[in-house]
Parts: C-alpha cells; sequence; structure tokens
C-alpha cells in the first residue's frame, strides 16, 4: 500500500504544479479526490494534506499580497477552500478522522520496536539507501542556492520531510520523491 502513497505524492505535487501554470479549479479538485483514494490505501495521507496544505497557503500569501494586478479571487477562494476540504476528504475511510490524525498517537514503545520508525543513521544505512539520503541533501542544497526557482512550498515540504527521515527512516522515500522536480527545476 506504501507503494500507492509515493504515486499519490508525486500526483499531488504534479496538481499542485499544474494548478500554478494555469489556475484551473479542477487540478485542486482531483488532488482533493486523491486524498480519499490515499485516505483509503495508506495512513501516510498526513503527507497529501501537508502538501496541499503548503501549496495553497503559499498561494493565498501571493494572492493576498499581490500589487502588480488585481487579486484573483477565485484562486483565493479556492486556496482557502482546498486544505479544509482536502482535511474532511482524508476522513473519509474505515477509520474516520483518526488515520488524518494517526501520527500524534504513535506510541514511543510501539516505535521503537519497528524497524522503519526509528531514527535514520547513515552510517547503518545500505547503499542504496545511502544514495537517496544524499539525492535529498543534494537538492535541497542546490535549491537553497538557486532559490529563484524554486516554490517555497515545495522546498518547505522537502525540508519537512528531511527532518521527518532524520527522526524517522520511513519517510526518506518521501523526502526523495519530493525532492527530485528540485533538482529538475534547477539543473536547466
Amino acid at each position: 500500500p506504501e507503494t500507492m502513497a509515493f504515486a499519490l505524492l508525486a500526483a499531488v505535487m504534479l496538481l499542485c504544479g499544474a494548478h500554478r501554470r494555469t489556475n484551473r479549479l479542477r487540478h485542486l479538485g482531483v488532488a482533493v479526490g486523491l486524498i480519499i483514494v490515499w485516505a483509503n490505501t495508506h495512513g501516510s495521507v498526513g503527507i497529501g494534506l501537508l502538501t496541499l496544505g503548503l501549496y495553497c497557503a503559499q498561494r493565498v500569501l501571493e494572492e493576498f499580497f499581490r500589487k502588480d494586478a488585481p487579486r484573483d479571487r477565485r484562486v483565493l477562494i479556492a486556496c482557502l477552500v482546498t486544505p479544509p476540504a482536502a482535511f474532511v476528504a482524508s476522513c473519509i475511510n474505515p477509520e474516520g478522522i483518526g488515520l488524518p490524525l494517526a501520527f500524534n498517537i504513535l506510541s514511543p514503545i510501539w516505535v521503537d520496536g519497528v524497524f522503519e520508525w526509528r531514527p535514520f543513521a547513515i552510517g547503518q544505512a545500505t547503499a542504496i539507501t545511502q544514495a537517496a539520503a544524499y539525492v535529498v541533501v543534494c537538492s535541497t542544497a542546490l535549491a537553497l542556492l538557486v532559490a529563484r526557482k524554486t516554490s517555497f512550498w515545495h522546498l518547505v515540504l522537502v525540508l519537512v520531510l528531511t527532518v521527518l527521515t532524520l527522526r524517522y527512516k520511513r519517510f526518506l522515500a518521501y523526502a526523495l520523491i519530493a525532492s527530485v522536480p528540485l533538482i529538475a527545476v534547477n539543473i536547466r
């Protein structure tokens, strides 16, 4: 099921980018629909909520402080409505509201006993895991150095996922997926 979550993260990020380029409301609507699918396939739906929330927060701030043209009310309203709609959508699953809030209830005893919930240690990682970690770190560093081409929401998403990876190694794949577009946009 987590493999599906990886694809859903990439799809939600793609839809955020498409909305950024076109301002078409359907992109955000499809993203909310994907949140329902995500909530019913894997418990990591909070990452999708974070992704949509960061994107929409940046767009609201951009529209609110816009000086070069009148505010686009459709974008403003859509980006204000999407995060709460996505949260409600994430509750449409057998566990209800408990699923999107699952990371708040992880028991320290349970976390210590499960390998993937242990802290990330580069010295104990396999070669492929080390390579993935280096890609995340290098793409983040590149984005920070060439910030003019990087969306702030995207950079914050990668930084949050990187911090989560240091605490729980299971988030490395999500950080890697989120960081790949940072590389692509900054090497042109």
